[in-house]
């Protein structure tokens, strides 16, 4: 079985001007250096925001180390922004 570091599962986000980020599965395995890659205006930098608690999302949910971060719950709003530090912590080049 794979351990994944994080998970991002049904993942949806709205912009008011109509565009719409869909990331039906997307997975990351510890130890793996992964990269995004797409055309400006795909959503690259909207996807690691999200995933990052800096943009609220829809539905769907993130899952980190195991712990699911669901955007509709009260828990997710009052940690919103740990998943992102967390990272920010871990990958800083002062890590």
């Amino acid at each position: 079985m794979e351990h994944f570091i994080l998970k991002i599962e049904n993942l949806i986000l709205t912009y008011s001007h109509g565009f719409e980020l869909n990331i039906p599965e997307l997975n990351f395995q510890k130890g793996k250096i992964y990269a995004l890659v797409g055309p400006n205006g795909s959503g690259k930098t909207t996807t690691i925001r999200s995933i990052l608690g800096l943009l609220k999302i829809d539905s769907g949910h993130v899952s980190y180390e195991g712990k699911v971060y669901n955007t509709n719950s009260a828990e997710y709003r009052s940690e919103e922004h740990r998943v992102g530090n967390e990272c920010r912590s871990r990958w800083s080049p002062d890590h």
